[in-house]
Formats: structure tokens, sequence, C-alpha cells
């Protein structure tokens, strides 16, 4: 896709994270310093990782290797391991999620959340609030039925010399319902509420290129955050501090050309950041502008 030139453009100052990671003992599991905010319940956890592609599926690949193993008369040890082999594969990061996120219990300390989680090996983790920069929230598609989301954030700095992936402090909400995320939204970015974000559709011409997923897309700005929401099956909800824009830009793709639209990302320093997918075209380097400037404006403040 052809890029075009980043008129407006921001730059955010880097700063390295200030978060701590504590591996301790299965025994040293109370809660966390600070003021208690939500504790997870461990059985909503098991659900939720049930309610999963990965665990739906295997029946079906259980049944179906069954068939092949009975029709074909083969059930040689070389077959039969690849094939276990192969389900531990696809079962290894539900399993994953389960452990890592056992007992999870999110505080507030001062201008600092404090997190605590892990069965096998607890994890203690202190994210400053103020190198926060972006909140995600997602909603799978075999939770919607029980009106569950996830919630997940980049922290500034903390990818440098971070071998274990495990360790990132990138959890939030492993799972829970519409009201405990707000409450959570609420403490890491004071004054946005999901209500009041104004999501803005693409153009109407933007369903040849998104034709199911266009009423999905949404764009806006509030006082505080950039707001982007995506995906078809499972919803993403993305909002971004204007203190945190590292860089605006404005991407227009061929078929983009051919129909006026154009897409604007905001970069964060080391994360993914946003996008506003196939707005038109004066309406992103608009919005480009008036990101630029809310940017500049933040973190001059």
């Amino acid at each position: 896709p052809a890029v075009a030139p980043a008129r407006p453009d921001a730059v955010a100052s880097g700063e390295s994270a200030d978060q701590e990671t504590a591996p301790a003992d299965d025994g040293a599991a109370g809660p966390p310093p600070g003021r208690p905010l939500h504790a997870v319940e461990n059985r909503d956890l098991l659900i939720s990782q049930l309610l999963t592609p990965q665990a739906f599926l295997l029946p079906i690949g259980v049944a179906f290797v069954t068939v092949q193993f009975l029709s074909e008369g083969s059930w040689s040890f070389i077959a039969v391991a690849s094939t276990l082999t192969a389900m531990a594969g696809i079962l290894l990061q539900p399993v994953r999620r389960v452990l890592d996120d056992w007992r999870f219990q999110l505080a507030r300390d001062a201008d600092r959340l404090r997190i605590r989680n892990g069965l096998l090996e607890t994890r203690v983790q202190t994210v400053p609030l103020h190198r926060v920069q972006t909140v995600g929230m997602t909603w799978p598609l075999l939770w919607r039925m029980k009106g569950w989301l996830r919630m997940r954030l980049e922290v500034a700095g903390y990818a440098a010399g971070e071998a274990d992936q495990r360790n990132r402090p990138d959890r939030l909400l492993p799972v829970g319902d519409l009201a405990t995320g707000e409450i959570i939204l609420a403490e890491v970015l004071p004054g946005v509420t999901l209500a009041s974000l104004p999501l803005v559709p693409p153009p109407t011409r933007a369903r040849w290129v998104n034709p199911l997923s266009r009423q999905v897309l949404g764009a806006g700005l509030t006082d505080e955050v950039f707001a982007v929401r995506s995906g078809l099956l499972t919803r993403q909800l993305t909002m971004v501090p204007y203190a945190r824009f590292q860089s605006v830009r404005v991407v227009q793709g061929p078929i983009q050309r051919l129909l006026g639209l154009a897409t604007v990302h905001v970069d964060t320093a080391g994360g993914a950041g946003a996008a506003a997918v196939d707005r038109d075209l004066a309406d992103a380097w608009a919005l480009a502008a008036e990101l630029t400037a809310r940017g500049r404006a933040a973190r001059r403040g």
C-alpha cells in the first residue's frame, strides 16, 4: 500500500517503564497492596477458556482423527504421538492463560496499579498509570452470550530486555462483565466511559473495502482519548491517551485511493497504537491534524 506523506505528525518523548515483576511462592498469594479494585473468580476464568475456539474444536478434531484411524486400521505409535502432540499444541494457549491468570487480583496504590496473578508461579507487578499507552477491550464471539470482555494495556518501556512474555504487565482484566470493565477503565483513564465514546463509522462507500465489518468499524475523540473500534467476530476497542502519541500517519492504499478513503494511524512508543480505518480522505486529514494538535497540547500540559 502507498503511504501518503504524514503532514501532521506528533513525537512523544520516550520513557522507560517503571514496573516490577516478582515471582513468588504459591503460599504468598495474599491481596496486592493498595485499594482493592477487582478479583477474578477462578470459575469464570475456567469457563472463559472453555468458551474458546480451541476448546470447541477439540472434540471435532478427536472424532475426525479417530475415524481416520479406524477406517485405515492404522494405530501406529508415530500416528498416535503426532496426534497427541497436535492436540496438546491446540490446548496450550487456554491452559497457559488459566495458569497465568489464576487468582487474578487488581488494586490501586496511589498512582500505580498492583497486579497479582498465577497458579504455579505467583507474579506481582506494578504498573505506573502515567505510562499507560493504550487500553484495549475485547469481546470474543463466544463470550458475548455471557456479556464478558477482556481488558489489556500497553505500558511504555516494559518491552526492553523482557525475555519472558508472561511477565509483561499487559493484563488488566482477564475476564469480567461490562460493569467491572467500566470501573477499571475509570481508574486507568479518568473521565472516560464507554457510553461517552463518539464512535463514528466510515462512509457508506467503505463497504467495497469492508463489506461485512463496515458497521462495526468506528473512530472518535473525547477530551481524554482517541478511540477506535474494529473486529467482526471478535469485537475490539482501543483507547489511546493524547499524551502518549508518538506519531500520526495518513495511509492510503490503491483501492482506498480509488474510493477517496484513507486510514489514520496513531503510533505509540513500542506499541501497536490505533487506526481509524477507511475514513473519507478529507476527514482523514482533518482527523490527523486534530490528533496532532491534541497530542502536542497534552504533552505540553
